[in-house]
């Protein structure tokens, strides 16, 4: 890695920077206008939380994971939201994959992600309601919220 650090030909460009910038900054507002992002206690984070795509054959550079805000017994901590699905693909390909329970469940991108600074990359993002199959872009994060359904 020294050899890239201190390569000038490696280094990222001013706009490069601003990017990455201003795509951090849209994390940290998803983070703080979106509450089952700030869970307190190991227990909600147990009761809330599922990881998917995991073990020896899950696709490598890939973190899927749910939060769910429906359970029975849950506090309701966000009136608008029932799930949300977390995209990690640090991969060079793109990802598709069922996402567990998200046939007939609508999704969209976070809203603060679809206006961000990786607008364009997100557009290509999806869930289908109808088979519950997502896609997501090589090398992105996305974030999808399942509003609230009536109960």
């Amino acid at each position: 890695m020294r050899d890239r650090l201190v390569n000038p030909a490696m280094a990222p460009s001013p706009e490069l920077v601003a990017f990455a910038s201003a795509a951090v900054r849209d994390m940290l507002r998803v983070r703080r206008d979106t509450p089952l992002f700030r869970l307190r206690s190991s227990d909600d984070i147990l009761d809330r939380a599922d990881f998917h795509l995991t073990g020896p054959d899950a696709p490598p550079g890939v973190i899927v994971m749910t939060l769910r805000d429906d359970g029975d017994g849950l506090a309701d901590l966000d009136p608008a939201v029932d799930h949300l699905l977390v995209v990690i693909n640090a991969s060079p390909t793109r990802l598709n994959f069922d996402v567990p329970g998200g046939a007939e469940r609508i999704w969209w991108v976070h809203p603060t992600l679809a206006a961000g600074a990786d607008a364009h990359t997100l557009r290509s993002a999806a869930v289908y309601p109808a088979s519950g199959r997502a896609t997501v872009p090589p090398l992105t994060t996305a974030v999808f919220v399942a509003p609230r359904m009536a109960r």
